[in-house]
């Protein structure tokens, strides 16, 4: 049984891999695995090509100064962009209220508020196995982005839940001259049926009582193309199912078989997620 494809989601054109990488997790025929949407809603989350706030502040910057000649640029002043970020690995936490599961939301009472929580790093493998690195990307909800974020009504023409009424975007990242900048961003997406506590709710605190039934982590191995490495999937006994071994559990687990990657990369990569993934987002609460 092979797992249904899901619609494609735009891609970062930062950081792309380069061809001549000596180790890609990828033969160059190998069968894309594009996110899988169907877990968290749509509506509100932008395209992980613009979660890097810098990107808008880049283009109203050059907006702004196009009109100019370069002589007038030079005495407008510097006016030096916010690096774009060169993210290119994502791990996405798809959760629900305690003792909410992705199955029983389907066809039992709705859960009242969803949540999508979207990791992007630079390098997963360099990052997840040095502990300096791993302590900050761990200190993420440290540092919110304290600027105004209002939440979203839904309209009739909005995909979501039935009982979805609004939304909201929260951003975490390290900040240098009011831009974003470090090598990981962590944006949180909130949706629920009630528009105050959506305003008033910590989504800091939120994150220790929740469920997280599923672990999904991509790598962009060109420009455009995602490709799932590791997916961990909520068991029926409530906890998150280990896929990162030799022998599968199912031909679902089989990553390396179905989709002609590099078994020992793969490997080891699923060994790294494995052994920080669950507790990224802080205080683990179910697993």
């Amino acid at each position: 049984m092979s797992p249904t494809k899901p619609t494609a989601m735009n891609s970062p054109s930062q950081g792309a891999r380069d061809d001549n990488d000596p180790c890609p997790v990828y033969t160059t025929d190998a069968e894309r695995f594009l996110p899988n949407n169907t877990m968290s809603p749509q509506w509100l989350v932008k395209s992980v090509d613009d979660e890097d706030d810098n990107k808008a502040i880049v283009v109203e910057m050059e907006r702004r100064r196009r009109p100019y000649t370069t002589i007038q640029r030079m005495l407008l002043g510097p006016g030096t962009p916010p690096e774009v970020r060169p993210f290119r690995w994502l791990i996405s936490y798809h959760a629900l209220p305690k003792g909410y599961s992705y199955e029983h939301s389907q066809k039992g009472p709705l859960p009242p508020w969803r949540m999508l929580v979207r990791c992007f790093l630079v390098d997963v493998p360099t990052q997840l196995s040095d502990s300096e690195q791993i302590t900050s990307i761990r200190s993420w909800k440290d540092y919110p982005v304290k600027k105004s974020t209002e939440s979203h009504n839904r309209t009739q023409l909005d995909d979501a839940p039935p009982n979805i009424t609004c939304g909201k975007r929260f951003v975490f990242s390290r900040q240098k001259h009011k831009t974003l900048c470090g090598d990981w961003l962590f944006v949180v997406y909130l949706w629920g049926a009630d528009q105050p506590w959506i305003e008033r709710i910590d989504v800091q605190k939120l994150l220790l009582s929740c469920n997280v039934f599923s672990i999904q982590a991509w790598e962009w191995a060109d420009a455009k193309t995602p490709y799932m490495f590791y997916e961990l999937r909520q068991g029926q006994d409530g906890s998150l199912l280990d896929t990162a071994n030799d022998t599968p559990q199912s031909d679902r687990d089989d990553l390396a078989h179905l989709y002609d990657r590099s078994p020992e990369r793969l490997s080891e990569l699923r060994r790294i997620m494995n052994a920080q993934s669950r507790y990224i987002l802080g205080r683990w609460t179910h697993c």
